[in-house]
């Protein structure tokens, strides 16, 4: 009887090992500049849901969408969709088989986040698991990062925005940019009414141009204004000289 109870235990932890495999992970503490020097990008945004798949080399993840509010570094020149930009982690559920990963992040609906990226063929993943996810708090005296794995350390732990942003630039040689239409096209590259649109975002003027676009649009004005003129006057000139011909 013994002896059956032993197997019943064994074949338990075989079939819960067959449904579940365990991955772990130990985090060292590491600051802020060398985990932006492990990244290629950072993005400020918002968790919507996450699905699964099998990378062809076996690997399976997590491919989490998120909506975009900023972002920075080798994302610059991609084109994408804002409200649906795609994340990878290691782990998840594949086969009915579940794949845990020690350390790998979790987010709630609508979770505010700033996520440390880095690519490679397969998309964007999360530098360093949870290390590279930072949540976000706004509190009386500024915004503040919020560590992920080091709530609690001194340095790491909480990070004011505006030291994060410095990191930034001096990381990547730019600032946070802000999403200007629903495709994260950057627009300095638009051109004719779009442009003007953009434009009249980013200066916070809805319905106004920037000055140096006004003074262009001035100058149109007026340069057909003259032009009217002109043909006007040929006109004239025209059924004056059929006159004097008759």
């Amino acid at each position: 009887m013994q002896t059956r109870s032993i197997f019943k235990v064994i074949l338990f932890f075989n079939l819960l090992i067959g449904t579940r495999e365990l991955y772990s992970t130990q985090f060292l503490p590491s600051s802020i500049e060398d985990q932006l020097l492990s990244s290629s990008a950072v993005i400020w945004g918002y968790y919507n849901d996450e699905t699964y798949k099998k990378l062809p080399t076996g690997q399976v993840v997590t491919e989490a969408s998120f909506s975009v509010i900023k972002y920075a570094g080798a994302i610059e020149g991609e084109t994408f969709n804002q409200h649906a930009f795609k994340v990878l982690f290691p782990g998840g559920v594949w086969e009915d088989i579940v794949y845990d990963i020690s350390g790998a992040p979790s987010f709630s609906s609508k979770e505010e986040v700033i996520l440390l990226l880095r690519k490679d063929g397969y998309g964007h993943w999360i530098t360093n698991l949870s290390m590279g996810k930072y949540g976000v708090q706004k509190q009386l005296d500024g915004t503040y990062l919020m560590s992920a794995i080091f709530p609690d350390h001194p340095q790491l732990g909480k990070i004011a925005m505006a030291d994060f942003e410095r990191q930034i630039e001096e990381r990547f040689h730019e600032k946070l940019h802000f999403i200007i239409n629903g495709q994260g096209e950057i627009f300095p590259n638009k051109t004719g009414s779009k442009q003007k649109e953009i434009a009249s975002a980013v200066n916070g003027r809805s319905g106004r141009m920037p000055a140096s676009e006004e003074s262009i649009e001035r100058e149109n004005q007026i340069s057909m204004f003259w032009l009217m003129i002109i043909f006007s006057l040929l006109g004239l000139l025209s059924s004056y000289l059929v006159k004097l011909r008759k």
